[in-house]
C-alpha cells in the first residue's frame, strides 16, 4: 500500500502530479518546445520549481552551487555593481528566458559577477548545471535550441554595446526600448506595446545615463510622438517614427 501524505494523497500520486505539472510548464518554454516527450520527462524529474517574492535575491556572485534557471512566470533583473557601488542593469528577463550563475558548458573556473533579483513575483524552473548538461549531451536538439537562445542574447548584447560606445542618450534610449519591444512587446499596427513596465531609474541603469537625462529625453520623444505611455504605464513605440529618428 502506498504511503499517504497529510492531504490524503498517495506519494506516487503527489510525484506524478508534480512531474505532470513540470512537463506542462516545460512544454511552454522556448528551448524545450518540440523535444521528444521522453526528454521532457527526464527534465521534469530533475527540475525544481521555486517561487521568489519581489526584490528577493535569486543568486549573487559567490554562490557555490552551479545552477541553470528558466523564467516560468514574472521578471528577473540581472545586474552588477561597479567598484564605487553603482548598480548597472545587464538585462531584464521575461518568461521563457534562460540564465545561470555559471557559464554554460565552461570547463574553466570563470567567475560570474552577476546578481539576479526577482523584479516581480517570480516562478523559476531550476536545474543543477551538471544534470542539465548531461541531458543536453544526449539530446542534440536541446543543445541547438540553447545555442539559438544564446545567439539571440549575444546579438542583443552586441546591439547594446554599440549603442553605449557610439550613440548619444536619445539613440541609446530608443535602442533599449526597441530591444524590449522585440523580446517582450506586442505589435499593434504601427505601434509596439512593451510587455514590461520600465521606470526612468531602470532605463538610466540600462543605458548608462543619468535619471535626469532619461526624463528629459523621454519628454522630447513624447512631444515628437515617437514614444508614448499607455494607461497601464507601458511604453508604446511608433515603429515608423523610430526608424526616421534613428536614420537622422
Amino acid at each position: 500500500m502506498n504511503a499517504l501524505t497529510p492531504s490524503g494523497m498517495t506519494l506516487d500520486r503527489v510525484t506524478m502530479d508534480r512531474e505532470t505539472q513540470a512537463v506542462w510548464c516545460l512544454n511552454r518554454i522556448n528551448i524545450f518546445r518540440e523535444l521528444p516527450r521522453a526528454i521532457i520527462a527526464q527534465l521534469a524529474r530533475i527540475t525544481v520549481e521555486k517561487e521568489f517574492s519581489k526584490t528577493e535575491l535569486i543568486f549573487g556572485p559567490y554562490d557555490a552551487e552551479e545552477r541553470i534557471f528558466v523564467v516560468r512566470e514574472g521578471e528577473v533583473e540581472i545586474y552588477q555593481l561597479s567598484p564605487d557601488g553603482k548598480k548597472v542593469i545587464i538585462d531584464i528577463l521575461v518568461p521563457g528566458n534562460i540564465f545561470g550563475n555559471s557559464y554554460f558548458g565552461s570547463g574553466y573556473d570563470l567567475e560570474v559577477n552577476d546578481f539576479a533579483m526577482a523584479r516581480s513575483r517570480v516562478m523559476l524552473c531550476i536545474f543543477k548545471k551538471s544534470e542539465f548538461m548531461n541531458i543536453m549531451k544526449k539530446m542534440p536538439q536541446l543543445a541547438l535550441n540553447l545555442i539559438g537562445e544564446i545567439s539571440k542574447k549575444l546579438n542583443e548584447a552586441d546591439s547594446r554595446i554599440r549603442d553605449l560606445a557610439l550613440s548619444d542618450a536619445t539613440n541609446r534610449l530608443i535602442g533599449e526600448l526597441m530591444r524590449f519591444g522585440k523580446k517582450a512587446g506586442k505589435e499593434m499596427g504601427d505601434k509596439i506595446v512593451l510587455g514590461t513596465r520600465l521606470t526612468h531609474e531602470e532605463l538610466a541603469e540600462l543605458t548608462g545615463v543619468t535619471r535626469e537625462t532619461v526624463t528629459r529625453v523621454l519628454k522630447k520623444l513624447r512631444q515628437d510622438k515617437i514614444v508614448d505611455i499607455n494607461s497601464s504605464r507601458h511604453f508604446v513605440i511608433d515603429k515608423h517614427k523610430v526608424e526616421k529618428a534613428l536614420n537622422l
